[in-house]
């Protein structure tokens, strides 16, 4: 899995780059990187593509792809309870 993912909900835009199924960079408005998928993560409707190309020279975020989905999650979980 190597390319740029993109999708967009009404006026916003969210972009994945992967290389070999690791997240290189992501990109949400003035959000990047985590925060960026984060926020997207969110997300309630939309519509994607995927489009095989190169996802340019940065290393892999931190954490990988999965770790940062479930952080993510129990993000939303968190905000989404009632305080």
């Amino acid at each position: 899995l190597t390319g740029v993912a993109e999708a967009r909900s009404g006026n916003e835009a969210f972009e994945a780059r992967f290389r070999r199924g690791e997240l290189v960079g992501a990109r949400l408005g003035e959000l990047q990187d985590e925060p960026a998928v984060f926020s997207f993560l969110g997300w309630t409707s939309g519509r994607f593509r995927f489009a095989t190309s190169d996802p340019g020279d940065a290393p892999p975020l931190g954490e990988s792809f999965d770790q940062l989905i479930l952080e993510g999650c129990r993000r939303l979980d968190e905000a989404r309870r009632p305080g």
